[in-house]
Formats: structure tokens, sequence, C-alpha cells
């Protein structure tokens, strides 16, 4: 058989795979739904993150954001430890797995920030 041939029964192959709805969306209606969901899915994944800092050292291209576990845990590490304690900073990141110290020390710098920043109701 010719290569032009198998080329032939593979395209004929795709198309009867395709279902008959399909053919009947316009172009511009599938890039549509295409764009809707890729909104939705980038919305999703946007739910699971909490914004990383702009500055500082966690703030530095290809940082990764900060997950709302991280953020919880980040909290509940300022409340359980004493800001008497001298190496305070240094167990705070202790109790956020996969963050550094420095991390930990811009996350709170930046929040701080905001919220002086932010309009008070």
């Amino acid at each position: 058989m010719a290569q032009a041939e198998k080329k032939d029964k593979k395209a004929v192959n795709v198309v009867s795979k395709i279902p008959s709805t399909a053919a009947k969306i316009p172009v511009q209606e599938y890039a549509k739904m295409v764009k809707e969901q890729q909104a939705k899915a980038s919305a999703t994944a946007a739910a699971k993150t909490v914004e990383a800092p702009k500055e500082g050292g966690a703030g530095v291209a290809g940082a990764r954001p900060w997950t709302a576990e991280e953020q919880t845990l980040l909290e509940n590490a300022m409340r359980a430890v004493d800001k008497s304690v001298e190496d305070r900073w240094d167990q705070i990141a202790a109790r956020v797995p996969g963050r550094t110290r420095k991390e930990v020390i811009a996350r709170v710098k930046d929040l701080k920030q905001k919220l002086a920043v932010s309009p008070k109701e």
C-alpha cells in the first residue's frame, strides 16, 4: 500500500471518531467554549493558592505561591511561638514545611504592608 493511501485511511479513521455534534458547532463558538473552560480551570487553580509576596526573598522570580494550607500553618505558628523567643522565625519556619526562614519573614512583611495599605471598613 502506498504512503498516500495510508495517510488517507488514517484521516478517515480520525474523522469517523469525531462525534456528530462536533461538526455542527461553528469554530467561533468552539473557541469561546475552550476559553471559558480554560478560565474556569485558571480560577480553580487560583482559588487553591494564596498570592506570593512581590518583594523580598520569596518574591523573586521562580518563587512558588503560598497555598492556603501553608498560610494557615504560618498563622498558627505565629500564634504559638512567643515574640520573646530568641529564634522565633526559625521556629515558625520549622512549623511551615517547605518554607525557609527568609520566605516566612518576607511573607509576613508583605501581608503587613498589604494590611496597612488596604482601606479599613
